[in-house]
């Protein structure tokens, strides 16, 4: 198969879009807030503000979407303050047999398909996966139509079950 270079300049909004993805599925996101629930929802019980169980689990809802949309805000302006490196620079991604290769202005990196997990999508992005918290940010703007974009992500997941085959 002949490799697939792409070319794109990665924003603040693609992290954006990485971090939200990430707090959805981390349980240590979904922990802190289900505690925070529980705990207030304990002290009105305890403290006989919310005695019946339809006022306690409306409280318990307004809570959880409180702490939830707090807790998700904080994280991304967080995240969209923090200075990163690879923010704003050129980046060239090619996809070929032995690897993943990037080259921009901090460097070269050459990764096996070994070292990614797996590879996700959403409407905007692809993910390649390096760890449950780690991932190659590819935008979808670096493709020229949808059809390209399948065929990388096919290709992507072809290399690395092929690898995984191999090892």
């Amino acid at each position: 198969m002949t490799p697939i270079a792409l070319k794109y300049r990665l924003g603040r909004l693609d992290v954006l879009a990485w971090t939200l993805g990430y707090l959805l599925r981390s349980p240590l996101s979904w922990m802190v807030v289900l505690i925070v629930t529980g705990l207030r929802c304990w002290t009105l019980f305890r403290d006989g503000l919310a005695q019946s169980i339809p006022l306690l689990a409306w409280h318990g809802t307004i809570t959880l979407l409180g702490a939830w949309a707090g807790y998700t805000f904080m994280v991304c302006v967080i995240s969209l303050i923090r200075r990163q490196a690879g923010i704003g620079l050129e980046v060239d991604l090619t996809a070929h047999a032995d690897g993943l290769t990037s080259e921009s202005a901090l460097g070269k990196t050459d990764l096996k398909w070994t070292a990614i997990r797996f590879v996700r999508t959403s409407p905007w992005h692809v993910f390649l996966c390096l760890s449950s918290s780690q991932a190659i940010i590819v935008p979808n703007r670096c493709f020229s139509d949808a059809a390209a974009r399948k065929a990388f992500v096919e290709a992507c997941r072809a290399f690395i079950a092929a690898s995984r085959a191999q090892a």
